[in-house]
Order: C-alpha cells, then structure tokens, then sequence
C-alpha cells in the first residue's frame, strides 16, 4: 500500500514548485469515480445496515433497494477492467476485512493497487 498525503506528487514536485521539477513529464491518469449517492448528497453506508454507522447513520444498506439490472451491468463492466484504487482511511478500513472474503464477487480487487489517503495508515496486509 502508498501513502499519497506525502509524495512527490501530492506536493506539486520535488522541488516545490507545481509543474515542474522530475513530477512535470509525468502522465497523468484519468481519475473515474464510481460513486452511489443519493439525491440530497448523502454517500454513507451504501452496501449494507452495518457498514458505516458514525454519526448515527441507521439507513446503511440503502442502495440495495433502488438498483436495477442496467446499473448493476455498468458498474460491473468497469470494475473488471485494471485498475488502481484511490480510497480514504476509513473506506478502506471497512474494505480490508471484507473484500479478501469475497473475492468471487470481485476478482480485480486483490490485485489491484491501493492509494490510501490517510496520515495514519502506514501499512496494511492487505495489499499491493
């Protein structure tokens, strides 16, 4: 796993100035979000009842209901393309115990790299 809160990248270049320096000729990747959230901007707890509960959240599971077969088939084709995953602390702390566990209903997850913004999380077995 990498931290990105201190890189190279994340603070515009080796030699402090944005655009230049060794970070200037690097290509940069597309970013592409798959994002459940809900008309009023809630993002919470969307997979299931107890995945995410700070703050008093008791709707988890929300997304369940509201999913339909030509979404599920989208989300589907994009998350088995390669890719590397940008993730925050705490989603990836519900995400480390789970995903290894289900590694049927996502193949791509376990190999896939793991950008973690955080400024605690140093390492994880969980990996690459």
């Amino acid at each position: 796993m990498e931290r990105i809160a201190n890189t190279p990248a994340a603070r515009g270049s080796e030699d402090g100035g944005i655009g230049t320096g060794s970070w200037a000729s690097a290509t940069m990747r597309r970013v592409i979000v798959i994002e459940f959230v809900t008309l009023d901007g809630v993002i919470q707890g969307p997979g299931g009842p107890g995945e995410e509960t700070s703050g008093g959240f008791a709707y988890g599971g929300w997304v369940r209901p509201y999913a339909d077969p030509a979404q599920t088939e989208v989300i589907r084709r994009q998350m088995n393309l390669p890719f590397d995953l940008l993730l925050g602390r705490r989603t990836f702390e519900i995400w480390a115990p789970y995903w290894p566990r289900h590694a049927d209903v996502w193949p791509g997850v376990q190999t896939a790299t793991k950008y973690v913004a955080s400024n605690t999380l140093t390492s994880h077995a969980w990996g690459p």
